[in-house]
């Protein structure tokens, strides 16, 4: 399964390398300056990944309803509920 990243900041959403990119690129102004542990808690609170078995972009309803699980921030462990 893909894992997908979504940027909860500006609704930006692909692959989670990609996610990656664009929070380095569009994004660096916000989180350039903080510690290691400041962009694991920044991560957490603007980022989304789920491993899906559809593609980015897919219809948000239908989305729900593959999503095995959902993880906030890049790399999260701990599974949240789908609501």
């Amino acid at each position: 399964m893909p894992r997908v990243g979504t940027c909860l900041i500006d609704g930006f959403e692909d692959y989670e390398d990609k996610l990656i990119d664009h929070l380095e690129k569009e994004h660096a102004d916000l989180n350039r300056r903080l510690s290691v542990d400041g962009w694991h808690d920044w991560l957490k609170r603007n980022t989304k990944v789920e491993e899906r078995l559809l593609p980015p972009g897919a219809n948000p309803w239908i989305r729900r309803q593959y999503s095995s699980k959902i993880q906030t921030g890049i790399g999260a462990v701990e599974p949240e509920t789908l609501r």
